[in-house]
């Protein structure tokens, strides 16, 4: 991962206009925690892995 990649945590239905959370890591590995009725959109940031 690097300064390219992108995450976000959205509203289910808004077609991603409603952003709850979002990040531009610098590296490391992220952890993102979901909840009912949120999507997730990531680009560039390789492989997640579900916990």
């Amino acid at each position: 991962m690097g300064s390219t990649c992108y995450w976000a945590v959205l509203t289910s239905g808004t077609n991603g206009d409603d952003i709850i959370a979002n990040d531009l890591p610098g590296g490391g590995r992220p952890s993102v925690t979901l909840a009912e009725g949120q999507d997730f959109e990531t680009k560039r940031c390789g492989t997640w892995k579900l916990q």
